[in-house]
């Protein structure tokens, strides 16, 4: 039988910077922990100038049980945290001060090596690419980034193929041009990985300025999947996202570990890694070659659920593509919307219901997927050609007949 553990009351603060979708999105990770926990009561503090040294040394005198933060806030601060006895746990911080914390402390980080492995694993879902190059951080040495390097480049060496690496920073007005000169060099079609969505887009700026074609002469994949980059660039930025409400969620459940293990059995760093999730693919790194696949998976979904009301919006995230991504192959492939495809399978919906049963036209509006029954009856008319009520009588009289 598994033990049940009392409830305790815990005070909980909680101090994270969430000037970025990342940090809002650990922060509701973190709330959605707590709320299966209401004996602990969380004290947020949203900006990180007020997580002050004083704040953290007289966090027991004011009755914290523990912390969680996704930021070290000031280097004083830091030391704090690294000296205070408080359960902490830290959400993505690389810090050698809070390394030197050997108890009583969890680290919930990315999970960096898989990042890079993902990455090739997914250029060579995409067909054959002559060579494959890494643009890293632009501060050397950055941990994050040589383990998505190290990553890619132990995925590739399993099927037999070398990494370049670019050398240089691309965030400056020199190490662009080398950047563009190297680009260049890479023999192609070439599939180029870089160590977040920033460089990618110095990437794909520098192939538009040498003129080579994205994705059929060099494919980019970047880190992060910041929608305000990756949808901003030309052409639209593929990219590996994280899932950062799960990483918030890990740290409130490690802080629960660290409270009910014994003080004598934390004397090293709990640490949680964190998968990222699927490529989220644009058009910087998808298949050159007629896209059938995707555009038959898309019709799968949109057969099976067309009546639950989806959208465009439903389909793109169901494929784990952006939507101008589908609404391109769309147009490509069929010749028309995504939205055409799902009105069709409603009216198909619509069709069997008005042939095999009594229900209403309200009912069967509903059943189908459509809000409104006006919009329906018009729809129907125009593809089928007659209203519903002719099509009902007409079907009728055909199964007595028969």
């Amino acid at each position: 039988m598994r033990r049940q553990h009392a409830a305790i009351p815990r005070n909980i603060l909680v101090s994270f910077d969430i000037s970025s979708i990342a940090g809002r999105d650990q922060l509701s990770g973190v709330l959605r922990y707590l709320r299966s926990r209401p004996q602990w009561t969380p004290r947020l503090v949203a900006n990180p100038v007020d997580f002050t040294p004083a704040l953290v040394r007289g966090a027991r005198s004011a009755h914290v049980d523990g912390i969680i933060v996704n930021h070290a806030g000031s280097p004083e601060a830091e030391h704090a945290l690294a000296e205070s006895d408080v359960p902490l746990a830290v959400v993505g911080i690389r810090s050698q001060v809070l390394l030197s914390r050997k108890s009583a402390i969890a680290f919930i980080r990315n999970d960096n090596i898989e990042t890079g492995r993902i990455a090739a694993r997914y250029f060579r879902s995409l067909g054959n690419f002559r060579s494959f190059g890494y643009i890293p951080a632009a501060h050397s040495g950055e941990e994050w980034s040589t383990g998505r390097e190290y990553g890619f480049r132990t995925e590739l060496n399993r099927y037999g193929r070398r990494l370049s690496v670019f050398q240089g920073a691309a965030d400056a007005g020199a190490s662009l041009l080398a950047l563009a000169e190297w680009l260049v060099a890479l023999q192609k079609p070439a599939a180029v990985f870089a160590a977040w969505d920033y460089p990618a887009m110095q990437a794909l700026e520098a192939c538009r300025s040498e003129r080579l074609k994205v994705p059929h002469d060099v494919a980019v994949l970047g880190v992060d999947n910041d929608s305000l980059v990756c949808d901003a660039t030309v052409p639209p930025l593929s990219s590996i996202p994280f899932d950062y409400e799960r990483q918030g969620y890990e740290s409130a459940a490690a802080l629960a570990v660290l409270f009910e293990k014994p003080a004598t059995h934390l004397q090293k760093p709990l640490t949680v890694m964190c998968r990222p999730l699927p490529v989220f693919v644009r058009e910087s790194a998808t298949a050159t070659s007629p896209a059938s696949d995707l555009l038959k998976r898309a019709m799968r979904y949109i057969a099976k659920n067309a009546a639950k009301g989806i959208s465009m919006r439903d389909v793109a995230r169901d494929l784990g593509v952006s939507q101008s991504l589908l609404s391109l192959r769309f147009r490509e492939f069929s010749g028309g919307t995504v939205m055409d495809a799902v009105i069709a399978a409603r009216i198909q919906k619509a069709k069997h219901l008005l042939a095999t049963t009594n229900r209403s036209i309200k009912d069967i509006t509903a059943a189908s997927g459509f809000r409104n029954a006006n919009y329906m009856k018009s729809a129907f008319k125009r593809i089928i050609g007659m209203t519903m009520r002719d099509y009902r009588t007409k079907m009728q009289k055909t199964t007595k007949q028969v």
